[in-house]
């Protein structure tokens, strides 16, 4: 098994923009290419 832990920097004020396209749009493309999301993370 292969895990990946990717980090990303958002200019101020975009969090929560970049968080929606994740889960809205990345996420589910990921997984209908065969990919396993085991979470996503949001930091403080």
């Amino acid at each position: 098994m292969f895990y990946e832990l990717r980090q990303y920097r958002m200019r101020p004020g975009q969090r929560d923009n970049w968080v929606k396209c994740m889960e809205d749009e990345i996420i589910p493309f990921q997984v209908s290419k065969g990919m396993v999301i085991m979470g996503s993370f949001v930091g403080e």
